[in-house]
């Protein structure tokens, strides 16, 4: 997930990630097929490693405004991208390098994982607007899209 994540898809080469992980390549092709097949296993595995916990944050928050959970998040992101080695997000990254390369598979983990995060977000900033953290006028919706601009 390292290799893909700091230098892209593009940019991986089998050899790097055979000397990385010290797998054999008989054992690497065998275990998952090719390069786009080990892509998509750490696209997955970005997901639940680094996605999936923000969602929890965002769905846990107990804070008396709601907005405890966006709060963490926000702070989060902003000691990320201070950090000297920043890679940014692998799905905003996959997105803008492979865009629209036409391989449905990549594209539909994208979405699925952009829209997991943007419902998150949705529903945060709905229960802080029930609660009083934001406006009752507040477009949670459009809200919700602005932290899933690319950086």
């Amino acid at each position: 997930m390292e290799v893909f994540w700091v230098r892209g898809y593009a940019d991986t080469k089998m050899s790097e990630i055979l000397d990385r992980t010290g797998i054999g390549r008989q054992s690497l092709y065998s275990g998952f097929g090719d390069k786009n097949a080990l892509f998509m296993s750490a696209l997955e595995r970005y997901i639940g490693a680094v996605l999936e916990p923000r969602i929890r944050i965002l769905e846990g928050d107990t804070s008396a405004d709601g907005l405890g959970g966006i709060r963490q998040i926000v702070q989060d992101w902003k000691q990320g991208v201070s950090m000297p080695a920043r890679r940014g997000c692998l799905v905003a990254n996959t997105s803008a390098e492979l865009g629209r390369r036409g391989d449905r598979q990549i594209e539909a983990v994208i979405a699925d994982g952009r829209q997991r995060v943007e419902d998150a977000f949705i529903r945060s900033f709905e229960r802080a607007r029930d609660l009083g953290g934001i406006s009752a006028a507040a477009a949670t919706h459009g809200l919700a899209r602005v932290p899933m601009l690319p950086a």
